[in-house]
């Protein structure tokens, strides 16, 4: 049930423990689920997205992209 915002700025990364009021890309998952993609590449997070931006998030945290279904 929580809920985190991230703010990608240059060479930062701001966290805040919120909603986001207009987000580019939302992730559902548990936080084993989390980890395992940020740490194994391994997607089983629910992913809602503008265009670009999962392609934004994979490069600026270097993780592999979710396979094609």
């Amino acid at each position: 049930g929580r809920q985190f915002e991230l703010l990608f700025e240059q060479d930062r990364l701001w966290v805040k423990e919120r909603e986001a009021v207009d987000p580019h890309l939302r992730m559902h998952g548990s936080q084993k689920d989390f980890f395992a993609m940020l740490f194994q590449s391994r997607w089983n997070l629910e992913v809602q997205a503008r265009p670009g931006a999962l392609e934004q998030w994979c490069t600026a945290l270097k993780v592999e992209p979710a396979a094609a279904p």
